[in-house]
C-alpha cells in the first residue's frame, strides 16, 4: 500500500474516532441531567398508586435505559475504532520501521505481555490495570527479544482519604533471553528516586508474587564500591556472589549509561533464563500524531518511530555488553 493510501486510511479512522469521541462527550453531559430524572421517575413509579402514570414513568425509565445502552454501545465503538486503527498502523507503518533492526517472529499491534510476566518480572510495579501494545518478538543481534509499551494504573488513597486511578508505569518493558540459565538466583537493579528509595512497590508486587507460591525470596540489599551507582540504584539479590558477578566495575558504568540513554527511571531483574527491563520514562513509542493531514507527516512519524526504537536498542546495547551472559 503506497503512502497515500495509508494516509487517507489513517485519517478516515482518525476522523470517525474524534466524531464518535464528541459524541461521547456530549452524551456524557446530557447523562448528568438525565439519570437524576430517570431515578425520580423510577421512585415516583414505585411508590405511586396512581395507575394513569405509571405508563408515562415506565416510558422515561424505558428512555433513560436505552439511553445507557447507548452510550454504554458508542464507548465500545471507540474502542474498537481505536484498536483498528492501530492494527492498521502496525502492520502497515510500524512493522517496517522494527524491520529494519530486529528480525521479527511475532508482531501484535495491540498485544501485551500475559499476567504471569507482569507479576514476576521483577521490574513492575504492583497495579490494578493494564494497557499494553506493540507486542514484539524477535532476534536481535542473535538473541531472543520481548518488546512491549506497557501502562499500568493503580488505585491509590489521596490525602483527602479518597482513591484514584494513578499511572504506576508507563514506558517500554524489554525481555531479552540470556545465554545461561541462572537457576532460581536473583538480581534486581532498581533506580531510586530522589530521595534514594527504590520503589517499594516493585520491591513488595515481586515478594508477594513470589510468596504466594510458597517461594522464599531471601533477597538482600548488596552495597557495591562505586558510590555514584549506590547513589543510583538499590542492588537487591538472592545471590550475593552473583550479583558482585554481574556488577563488574564495568558493566555498572554500561547501566549508568543506558539510564542515561533510557531518559527515565531504569529497572533491571536478571534471573532465570532472562534478563527483564522496564524504562519509566511516561512515553508511548510507535505512535503516530493525532491527525494525519499529508505524507510528510507520515515520513515524521516514521522518522520519529526509528528514534524511539534506537533509543531503546541502545539501552540494550549496553546490557549485552555483558558477554558472559548472553
Amino acid at each position: 500500500m503506497n503512502d497515500d493510501k495509508i494516509v487517507k486510511t489513517i485519517r478516515d479512522y482518525q476522523s470517525k474516532i474524534k466524531s464518535f469521541s464528541g459524541l461521547h462527550t456530549f452524551m456524557g453531559v446530557i447523562a448528568y441531567v438525565i439519570f437524576p430524572i430517570g431515578l425520580l421517575f423510577l421512585i415516583i413509579d414505585i411508590t405511586s398508586t396512581a395507575l394513569s402514570y405509571k405508563s408515562m414513568y415506565g416510558i422515561g425509565i424505558a428512555i433513560v435505559v436505552a439511553f445507557c445502552i447507548c452510550l454504554f454501545l458508542l464507548v465500545k465503538h471507540i474502542d474498537r475504532l481505536q484498536k483498528k486503527m492501530k492494527q492498521f498502523i502496525g502492520e502497515h507503518v510500524v512493522k517496517h520501521i522494527i524491520a529494519e533492526r530486529i528480525t521479527i517472529q511475532e508482531y501484535k499491534p495491540n498485544g501485551s505481555f500475559d499476567k504471569d510476566f507482569l507479576y514476576s518480572s521483577g521490574v513492575l510495579p504492583g497495579y490494578s490495570k493494564s494497557y499494553g501494545s506493540d507486542y514484539i518478538k524477535g532476534i536481535y543481534r542473535g538473541k531472543e527479544i520481548i518488546y512491549c509499551d506497557l501502562k499500568l494504573e493503580a488505585q491509590q488513597e489521596d490525602s483527602d482519604g479518597d482513591y484514584k486511578t494513578v499511572t504506576v508505569f508507563k514506558g517500554p518493558v524489554v525481555s531479552l533471553a540470556l545465554g545461561r540459565s541462572l537457576g532460581d538466583k536473583r538480581v534486581r537493579i532498581l533506580e531510586t528516586d530522589k530521595t534514594g528509595r527504590a520503589i517499594s512497590s516493585i520491591v513488595n508486587a515481586y515478594t508477594n508474587f513470589w510468596r504466594a507460591f510458597g517461594v522464599k525470596t531471601m533477597e538482600q540489599t548488596v552495597s557495591l564500591e562505586n558510590v555514584g551507582f549506590n547513589n543510583q540504584f538499590e542492588v537487591k539479590t538472592t545471590d550475593e556472589e552473583l550479583a558482585f558477578y554481574i556488577l563488574t566495575p564495568q558493566f555498572m558504568e554500561n547501566i549508568i549509561s543506558a539510564d542515561r540513554l533510557a531518559e527515565g527511571r531504569t529497572n533491571i531483574c536478571f534471573g532465570g533464563d532472562r534478563v527483564n527491563i522496564a524504562i519509566h520514562n511516561n512515553h508511548d513509542a510507535f505512535e503516530v500524531g493525532n491527525t494525519m493531514k499529508n505524507t510528510k507527516q507520515l515520513e515524521d512519524s516514521r522518522a520519529r518511530m526509528r528514534a524511539d526504537l534506537n533509543k531503546i536498542l541502545s539501552v540494550v546495547d549496553e546490557i549485552l555488553k555483558k558477554d558472559k551472559l548472553f
